[in-house]
């Protein structure tokens, strides 16, 4: 049975008072200005930022977990940036739990919300429950929620809705040891109006999330389908009260939906990662808000870390990582124009960065660029932005 713990809010941290995050002047890399940098700074506690979020006011909150390397602990961080790279804030959350992080991100009025997963140990399996963490503006933690579907569960995405309400989704464990969806609305207050899981099949594997305008939902990843279990791509409509309205097992293989993008016009975009040995190009398809194919898939010149939204254009964008990616190079492309994805616009490349993800920047120009940098012996990740074509 779904419940909601109660709150646990001596779970979150005050922010230290020395920072955990250096923030380098542009002219301590050549390769990067004008844009900010931020860097980790060097300690025996390794830092990885796993998600990152444009908010109001053009500051960007970064949201990921500190490794300890004198145990197997880990707990949630998160810092806010001006779009100069100054430091907002910065917090530690989440520490006690000895193994929290966070997955996702999402603006809220002038502050973000935080989606992530604890897990402690507890039996052979283990123990995992989704987290919520609600921000304000300066860093105060407002309030946090803990969702539990099943002993482990794990939050993977977090959407705004129209209302201004929010939709959080991720799997759970099943007794057969393959992973089912569940979905929960949250408003700004913390309170939960839906929590349930949903019907999705076998050895499903979460991709991605988008909210529709009427509260309607979709949600799309891959399973493992056929002879052989091969990954095939997956997504669904559910409605308002999560109930399936339609889905789809794409034909593709060896394919999953890696990002959701929706029109105006209510018209959905997916970008499909194939696996296999070799690195292949992102195929781009497109749906009816009924699910009827208007595009089938269509190789692109993009191979790794799409990422699909609507500009302030109203048209939707896809952009990536370019296929012609060299040794220690991150050559970043844009497709502007869905209807024409032979046409590939390119970004700004990032000198010996492995991109891990792009982060649209709504209402503005540019895109923000997460990404892991070697240095020496230690690895530190970092976040720029560039100007988009």
């Amino acid at each position: 049975m779904t419940t909601i713990s109660k709150s646990f809010r001596q779970l979150a941290l005050a922010a230290l008072a020395a920072p955990l995050v250096a923030l380098a002047a542009p002219d301590d890399d050549p390769g990067l200005p004008p844009y900010p940098v931020l860097r980790h700074s060097e300690s025996d506690l390794s830092r990885g930022i796993d998600a990152a979020v444009a908010l109001d006011g053009g500051s960007v909150l970064l949201a990921g977990r500190i490794f300890d390397a004198s145990g197997p602990a880990s707990w949630g961080w998160a810092l806010e940036a001006d779009g100069s790279g100054r430091r907002i804030w910065e917090k530690e959350l989440g520490k006690k739990a000895q193994n929290a992080s966070f997955a996702a991100a999402s603006a809220a009025g002038a502050g973000a919300m935080l989606v992530g997963t604890v897990n402690e140990e507890a039996g052979a399996l283990g123990l995992a429950y989704a987290w919520i963490v609600s921000m304000a503006a300066d860093g105060r933690v407002q309030w946090d929620k803990s969702l539990t579907f099943g002993q482990l569960t794990r939050a993977h995405a977090i959407v705004p809705t129209l209302n201004g309400a929010f939709l959080v989704a991720g799997t759970v464990r099943r007794p057969a040891r393959d992973d089912q969806a569940w979905i929960a609305r949250v408003d700004g207050a913390g309170r939960v109006a839906l929590q349930k899981t949903l019907d999705t099949p076998k050895d499903f594997v979460f991709g991605a999330l988008a909210a529709l305008d009427d509260g309607s939902f979709l949600v799309a990843g891959h399973l493992f389908a056929g002879p052989g279990a091969e990954m095939r791509g997956w997504i669904a409509r559910f409605g308002a009260d999560a109930k399936p309205q339609w889905s789809h097992t794409l034909a593709a293989r060896e394919s999953s939906v890696a990002a959701l993008g929706v029109a105006a016009d209510g018209n959905i975009a997916l970008a499909l990662t194939l696996g296999g040995r070799r690195e292949q190009p992102i195929q781009l398809m497109r749906l009816s808000a009924a699910g009827e194919t208007l595009q089938a898939p269509v190789k692109t010149g993009l191979c790794k870390v799409p990422a699909l939204w609507r500009h302030r254009s109203g048209q939707l964008r896809l952009a990536g990582v370019a296929c012609a990616s060299g040794k220690g190079q991150a050559p970043l492309g844009l497709i502007a124009d869905l209807a024409h994805p032979e046409r590939l616009q390119a970004i700004e490349a990032i000198p010996g960065t492995d991109v891990t993800q792009l982060v649209p920047l709504p209402g503005s120009d540019a895109i923000g660029v997460l990404g892991m940098r070697q240095g020496g012996d230690k690895t530190s990740s970092v976040f720029v932005t560039r100007p988009l074509p």
